[in-house]
């Protein structure tokens, strides 16, 4: 997708000027949401982008320099991407 389209998308669900990260993560939203299209993933047009898209590794993730708000997690290859952390302060009331 370029640019533009995923702008026209954003600008769609209400943001009219969208910053460099909420473009990328607009971006990648679009992918994911493509790659899980059957029909879109049997278009022989999206054959080269499907192919490459399953080549990427383990390695490949694990090589990403990702940075995640500790609030939302860690980043984890081995488990799937972000996982949920609880903070050391949060207690659960285990007696009731």
């Amino acid at each position: 997708m370029s640019e533009n389209q995923v702008r026209e998308v954003l600008s769609a669900s209400g943001v009219a000027d969208p910053g460099p990260a909420t473009l990328a993560a607009a971006t990648s939203r679009q992918y994911q949401l493509r790659l899980g299209d059957p029909a879109i993933m049997q278009d022989p047009e999206m054959a080269e982008v499907v192919q490459r898209a399953q080549e990427v590794t383990q390695e490949d993730l694990a090589a990403v320099d990702v940075e995640v708000n500790p609030r939302y997690g860690a980043w984890d290859v081995d488990n799937g991407g972000v996982v949920p952390e609880v903070p050391e302060w949060i207690r659960f009331d285990t007696a009731g």
